[in-house]
């Protein structure tokens, strides 16, 4: 069975869920998912300015 492939946007999604389903600490969800606590704020950032109407601060494309 070949591994299941996400897109970047997928992982953001997860990452929000886990983090809001508030059964993990911030700590332990960077290193699930392997960002820095910085990158884990600015993805809960957006996420909540996202619920306040601009639905397009959560799809910002990121360079590297």
């Amino acid at each position: 069975m070949p591994w299941k492939e996400t897109t970047m946007m997928e992982q953001k999604l997860e990452f929000i869920n886990e983090w809001r389903s508030g059964n993990f600490s911030l700590s332990g969800l960077c290193r699930q998912f392997g960002i820095s606590r910085p990158t884990a704020y600015k993805y809960i950032e957006r996420y909540e300015k996202g619920l306040k109407g601009d639905r397009t601060i959560f799809v910002q494309v990121e360079c590297f």
